[in-house]
């Protein structure tokens, strides 16, 4: 695993590609997917919890991994604040297959969820327009 994340920090960083556009098309956004930003789920949390950091749970390929949520909405894993979900997935478990609002798992009230399903049921998708 330290091997993955040392090649992942190794690679030089790739210049974005600019999205192909064709003149009077409007792109389609996929309404399966959110585009809630991690920051806007904070609100919904107890800032308590926040404060010592909420502990999620993982599982992949049989073995339990573990990250921290503090009140940056970063993900601490392998001792190393992450920002996104799935990059910490991705560093926890050194599978870049890994979407991490699905593989990171919190329970709040007794309840176990992912962050995909907390993230839905404070923000459903909306039908496009």
């Amino acid at each position: 695993m330290a091997l993955a994340l040392q090649r992942a920090c190794d690679r030089p960083a790739a210049a974005p590609t600019p999205a192909a556009t064709t003149p009077g098309i409007t792109p389609t956004i996929d309404p399966t997917r959110s585009r809630v930003d991690l920051q806007d789920l904070l609100e919904h949390l107890d800032p308590d919890d926040l404060k010592v950091g909420i502990t999620l749970t993982g599982r992949h390929e049989k073995k339990a991994h573990q990250a921290v949520l503090n009140h940056e909405g970063q993900f601490k894993v392998l001792g190393r604040p992450w920002r996104t979900p799935t990059t910490a997935a991705r560093a926890a478990t050194g599978s870049n297959k890994i979407d991490g609002w699905d593989f990171w798992r919190l329970t709040i009230a007794g309840v176990e969820q992912t962050l995909a399903e907390f993230r839905a049921t404070h923000f459903p998708p909306t039908a496009p327009v």
